[in-house]
């Protein structure tokens, strides 16, 4: 199923920019309205199958970085 409005602008954005090793931020959408993070959550399956048919492998930050994906301000890391 293709998305349309802004979850189709983001499917289409994160699949022309995606290569191997690529970081890609959805976080945009979480310091926003209800309705953008909607469309962060519709977007993500069709970008993730949109990956996987590009023969790209979707992994959390830590596991593509090696260690901690972020230290927070207090020290500790995640």
């Amino acid at each position: 199923k293709i998305l349309g409005g802004e979850g189709g602008n983001r499917l289409h954005r994160v699949l022309r920019s995606a290569r191997a090793g690529s970081i890609i931020d959805l976080r945009d959408g979480l310091g926003g309205s209800a309705a953008d993070q909607e469309q962060v959550v519709k977007a993500l399956p069709a970008i993730l199958d949109g990956l996987r048919s590009m023969h790209l492998k979707p992994v959390r930050l830590d596991e593509l970085v090696g260690g901690p994906a972020y230290t927070s301000c207090s020290g500790h890391t995640s």
